[in-house]
């Protein structure tokens, strides 16, 4: 099987990143028997770390990996979604799935898709488990794809699950309150196991702790054991002084991220609570490695700067809690407002993200992705009419981001955030 074929193979499946409607998404039995004709993998993962939340997750996933890849450890690392490569997902050791490897897994698994109906979710999630159980993994780090409870990442068997902020998303799917969200996402807990739970609402937190309880798991709660003091953030990145609960009254440690905004240090408190679990059984793992491995991680599409002339900053927000983080690290790193390309998906509240948006923007640019699941250009601007915001239209993100000349963010969705990317990549 080739490459384009083996692409072409996971097309013909539901998929559901893609699409709008969420039917038929959940149904971890069949994915367990699917996996089973492939002598299920996921019951040979070493070390698995399962990241669940709303915000944060993938930073998360992405500061554990580096973390422990620095102290020389080999990792495994499933993130969702990507934005201009599907193999940009499954990663060994910062190496992304080869071409061949990939093909090779997808034709293994064709006779089983033949007999068992999966979604390309799933299927992407089963490669995963056969890329990695073969190479011996020190760690295996896999980011929840929606929700945690029915997700297919939770097929596997966590050494130690972590929940981060919880916020309103994909409440169509998870519930209309953030109790109820907390819910599913606390379906990550194992029985007698570990959950380390960064900062959430009180309402969230009250039902992750009655999850624990019920689970009768250790939870921790990273505010009550860290703190971060004196936090600088910049164009260039985040830095921030460590505070450890119970260390010497003015004993502080100097932090340094390559990952730009506020909300980063709370992602790299809730990486170092993960790190203080598995030193005591690694020796291996060491905190001057994991604060070397914070230094070298930088996301695409998570305030990634694109350009600096003029300055372009992509950042993929989508929901009302990202935009309020990406507005609050511009406000800090740019100062004055600037030009906003905005395009959303039609299952977001497009009016909600405009309304949060519109104190950053001298000049707005609505759009919309390539992808069904975009909101309708149209649409969209009837929501800026709604809120009397003065704003432009461009039919397509790549006709946006040429009309640029001043410094711009281009926001709203991963969709959006993946043809922004691509088009700065053949303006130069």
């Amino acid at each position: 099987m080739t490459y384009a074929s083996a692409l072409s193979l996971l097309d013909s499946l539901p998929n559901y990143e893609q699409l709008a409607r969420t039917e038929g998404i959940f149904d971890l039995e069949r994915f367990r028997r699917f996996l089973s004709l492939l002598d299920s993998p996921q019951d040979r993962l070493n070390n698995v770390i399962l990241v669940a939340g709303t915000k944060g997750k993938g930073s998360v996933c992405a500061l554990i990996e580096a973390a422990l890849r620095s102290a020389g450890l080999k990792t495994g690392l499933y993130t969702s979604p990507h934005l201009l490569d599907v193999r940009e997902r499954i990663r060994v050791s910062g190496e992304p799935i080869s071409r061949p490897e990939f093909a090779r897994i997808v034709a293994r698994i064709a006779p089983a898709l033949k007999r068992i109906p999966v979604t390309w979710f799933e299927a992407m999630t089963a490669i995963a488990f056969l890329h990695f159980v073969p190479r011996q993994l020190d760690y295996t780090t896999l980011e929840v794809g929606l929700g945690g409870r029915l997700d297919a990442t939770n097929t596997a068997h966590p050494a130690i699950s972590v929940i981060t902020r919880i916020g309103f998303d994909h409440t169509e799917v998870l519930g209309n309150t953030l109790s109820e969200i907390a819910r599913e996402k606390a379906g990550v807990i194992r029985e007698h196991g570990v959950v380390v739970v960064g900062t959430q609402p009180a309402s969230a937190l009250a039902a992750l702790r009655r999850a624990a309880r019920r689970q009768r798991a250790e939870l921790l709660h990273v505010p009550a054991l860290l703190k971060a003091e004196d936090i600088a953030v910049r164009l260039s990145g985040t830095s921030f002084q460590l505070r450890i609960q119970g260390d010497a009254p003015g004993s502080r440690h100097p932090v340094r991220l390559a990952l730009t905004g506020a909300h980063q240090v709370e992602n790299a408190l809730t990486t170092l609570a993960v790190l203080a679990l598995l030193a005591p059984r690694d020796p291996r793992v060491n905190s001057r490695a994991a604060l070397r491995g914070f230094r070298t991680v930088r996301l695409p599409a998570r305030f990634q700067v694109a350009r600096r002339d003029p300055l372009l900053i992509i950042d993929a927000a989508h929901n009302p809690d990202s935009v309020r983080a990406l507005v609050q690290t511009l406000r800090e790193v740019h100062g004055r407002p600037l030009t906003v390309i905005f395009g959303t998906s039609r299952d977001k509240p497009a009016g909600d993200l405009l309304a949060l948006l519109r104190p950053v923007a001298s000049r707005l640019i609505l759009t919309q992705a390539a992808s069904p699941r975009a909101f309708p250009l149209a649409a969209l601007a009837e929501q800026a009419q709604h809120l009397a915001l003065r704003f432009e239209t461009a039919d397509t993100v790549a006709q946006a981001v040429r009309s640029l000349r001043k410094p711009a963010v281009v926001t709203g969705s991963f969709f959006v955030a993946a043809e922004a990317m691509r088009a700065v990549r053949r303006s130069k």
